[in-house]
């Protein structure tokens, strides 16, 4: 991992202060750049420079680009937010590519029930135990863990089977029980509706009543002669 704090030292750091609006196009950060995609410029400068020393690379590519989007480069290397890093430096201070072997080493894991990360501040000693610390304070942290982990070599092994097969089945049970309470709720709202509906049907009917009675009328009032069903007069 790498300390992004130091990246401001680096001998060849050499960003350029080109204006936001060059082929900015009015979109995000993530925006073309002479006609580049900036995904693959960062791929092709990284892998141009395999086995070679990261500061040159770093400093060539900041030259070709914004100075908001050299963090894309970066990243690359050290992001709390990705599973798959493809790319480290090493002692030498050379890019390295790990091979397919170091890649996926390890990917099968199987946590236990009780397993979870807390992150510990290394002066304070204060646990945070909600969220992982923004990539910036991460180096004042150390990490701690809590239940056990094992590996294994193969997806088809049987522990990592039975494994995935009982997650599946709790995320079953939970997106089941969303549903239900989703349901649930829809009903209770109906249902509420349905009655305030009648509440005020009631009051409307009492507000006629009351409004009927105080005009001197009764119930029998401006009812006419019960009709029998025929076309002939009543004798």
């Amino acid at each position: 991992m790498i300390d992004k704090r130091l990246f401001q030292d680096l001998p060849f750091y050499e960003p350029i202060n080109r204006p936001r609006g060059w082929d900015y196009r009015g979109r995000s950060d993530y925006h073309r750049v002479d006609g580049e995609k900036w995904w693959k410029r960062v791929e092709r400068n990284i892998e141009n420079n395999i086995g070679k020393s990261f500061s040159m690379a770093f400093h060539y590519y900041c030259k070709q680009v914004p100075k908001y989007q050299q963090k894309l480069f970066l990243d690359k290397f050290d992001s709390p937010y990705s599973r798959w890093l493809r790319y480290y430096v090493d002692k030498s201070g050379n890019i390295q590519n790990f091979n397919s072997s170091n890649r996926y080493k390890g990917q099968y894991k199987i946590y236990s029930d009780d397993y979870k990360v807390y992150w510990k501040h290394k002066k304070f000693e204060f646990l945070n135990t909600d969220e992982r610390p923004h990539w910036n304070s991460i180096n004042e942290y150390k990490q701690l863990y809590h239940g056990t982990i094992i590996e294994v070599q193969s997806k088809q092994d049987s522990l990592y089977r039975a494994y995935k097969r009982k997650l599946y089945l709790k995320h079953k049970a939970l997106v089941k029980s969303w549903k239900q309470d989703r349901k649930n709720k829809s009903l209770e709202i109906f249902n509420k509706s349905i009655q305030s509906q009648k509440e005020a049907l009631q009051k409307a009917r009492e507000l006629d009543i009351l409004k009927r009675n105080q005009a001197g009328f009764d119930e029998d009032s401006f009812k006419g002669e019960f009709y029998h069903g025929r076309k002939n007069k009543l004798l």
